[in-house]
């Protein structure tokens, strides 16, 4: 079980992408669920406008053509001037970049920003951010002894243990991934997902 008390009390008062939230509760107005024949009673507005029936005086053909060069002129100033990048863009770019901090710079994936608080974060062996580089709750001795354990015994446990994951790791607890080309050369392809040991071994306080 765990203690409730360990939860912060302020938590729900704290913003975390609130730009992106917003965009998502925009309240859209469907004129055609309450008007239903809307779209008729604009065509026959436009039917009664001045322009119309001086259009509608001149030969089919020139009709056809002028038709054609009014909706190129539409559709061009209707492309320069309206951004056809959709409204969830951002907030998938902000998302890769969060996951970019995973494979290039060794940041655990619960440490992002998206995913825990500062105040529930825990050090976490080989993170990288910038919380578990500066953490002082754990002793420098103790997270010696994690380090060895991992390297020198293969304990993998005691890294699942950091991050509370007590059942078969995931894909962002897994040091590698592996896979295998289907050509005639069979290469074997690694990318490294999350390394518990990260600059362990170049780290002088550690040796």
């Amino acid at each position: 079980m765990r203690n409730k008390n360990k939860y912060p009390k302020k938590l729900n008062k704290r913003k975390y992408g609130e730009r992106f939230k917003n965009q998502f509760k925009k309240k859209i107005i469907c004129y055609e669920k309450y008007y239903p024949y809307m779209n008729e009673l604009k065509v026959k507005i436009i039917k009664r406008t001045e322009i119309s029936r001086s259009i509608r005086k001149l030969p089919i053909d020139l009709q056809k053509r002028l038709y054609i060069v009014c909706m190129r002129e539409y559709w061009k100033h209707q492309t320069l001037t309206r951004s056809l990048k959709p409204m969830w863009w951002d907030y998938k770019s902000h998302m890769d970049k969060e996951l970019g901090k995973c494979y290039f710079k060794n940041i655990h994936f619960l440490h992002l920003d998206c995913n825990t608080i500062p105040e529930m974060k825990e050090w976490i062996p080989g993170c990288q951010c910038n919380f578990c580089k500066n953490d002082k709750k754990v002793k420098e001795e103790e997270k010696i002894i994690t380090y060895r354990r991992i390297y020198e015994d293969f304990d993998v446990m005691q890294f699942n243990k950091r991050i509370h994951c007590y059942d078969i790791p995931n894909y962002w607890n897994v040091y590698l991934e592996y896979w295998i080309t289907n050509d005639q050369e069979s290469k074997i392809w690694s990318f490294r997902i999350f390394d518990p040991l990260y600059n362990f071994l170049s780290n002088n306080s550690y040796n």
